[in-house]
């Protein structure tokens, strides 16, 4: 069954001027501490339709943050909220709790930013069509985040995975180049060999397996690595990183001295030592700013919108860097 929902925000945080005090001062009924969000299914929808609404409010206002996002209460109502009863279900939030109180300047995306009737929809697309880029970085924030070198992997692979969407890419080859030389190679004749003798194809490539693992690398014409994240950081805009606080050459040489190692020895280096989380927690850093602007340019951000939201992302980025 289909459903319709509508988003609704009540008891929002206000905040006024105050001429006999100093600075911005919360209005005494709206400190935003009773704020709710209303989900309003048509047709009324089972908890599992809203479960699954609750889902990806979280991990927007997660996203949001850049920081976790638990839930502190749930309901559930027929018709009026006033018949509403609790929900006792728990929260799978356990990563670090919000310190303070979060302002609108620090957050990556906000109603100001997106009409809340273009936000949503923009925002459940990319978590369908993106999958699981939105999760990569809503649930290094929402859980314990474990083992650095997985973070690290995650990150790296994602941004991956958006490298293919970002349109046409560079290839090692030009078209046809490939499928040529192996019809070439299907059709050659005599090989000399180091000895000066000669050896004919059939007898170069007997071997059934040797055969077909030398005819699908004739298939592999992926770019290489360097070029994949030469184009993501194009794609994000030499601007946009220098306001991320990125500096597009350095972060592509510490993604390539970190991934393979990763990859296949699950560590970036052959011993412990006090400096070698370093360089993991400066790619894992700026990897997740970088799939964060991309995942917002998927969105449908405007330029002047993707340069403030690299702003915020900057000055996260910025504190850590000094840290």
């Amino acid at each position: 069954m289909e459903y319709s929902a509508k988003v609704r925000f009540e008891n929002l945080r206000r905040i006024e001027e105050d001429p006999e005090l100093e600075g911005a001062q919360f209005i005494a009924d709206h400190t935003g501490d009773q704020v709710r969000v209303i989900f309003e299914c048509t047709p009324p929808a089972p908890p599992r339709v809203h479960d699954h609404l609750l889902h990806d409010l979280q991990a927007l206002l997660t996203f949001s943050y850049q920081g976790g996002a638990p839930i502190e209460a749930q309901w559930l109502a027929l018709q009026k909220m006033e018949s509403a009863f609790p929900v006792m279900q728990r929260d799978s939030f356990n990563g670090d709790r919000p310190f303070g109180r979060e302002f609108s300047m620090n957050m990556v995306l906000t109603t100001e930013l997106m009409e809340p009737a273009e936000l949503f929809p923009a925002w459940w697309k990319v978590m369908e069509d993106l999958y699981p880029a939105v999760e990569v970085i809503y649930l290094y924030h929402h859980g314990s985040r474990g083992l650095l070198e997985s973070s690290v992997a995650a990150a790296i692979a994602v941004a991956e995975h958006l490298h293919g969407m970002i349109g046409p890419t560079k290839t090692r080859f030009p078209t046809g180049f490939l499928a040529n030389k192996k019809l070439a190679v299907k059709h050659a004749g005599k090989f000399a060999k180091q000895d000066g003798s000669e050896t004919t194809l059939q007898e170069f490539v007997a071997e059934p397996a040797f055969r077909e693992f030398l005819y699908e690398a004739f298939n592999n014409d992926r770019p290489a690595l360097r070029t994949r994240l030469e184009e993501l950081a194009d794609a994000v805009t030499s601007k946009r990183l220098a306001l991320l606080n990125i500096d597009g050459e350095q972060w592509i040489g510490s993604v390539l001295r970190v991934r393979n190692p990763i990859a296949h020895t699950s560590s970036h280096v052959k011993r412990r030592g006090d400096d070698s989380s370093n360089l993991l927690r400066q790619v894992n850093t700026a990897t997740r700013a970088i799939v964060s602007i991309l995942i917002l340019k998927r969105m449908g951000m405007s330029e002047d919108v993707l340069d403030k939201c690299a702003r915020v992302l900057g000055r996260a980025l910025g504190k850590f860097l000094q840290e």
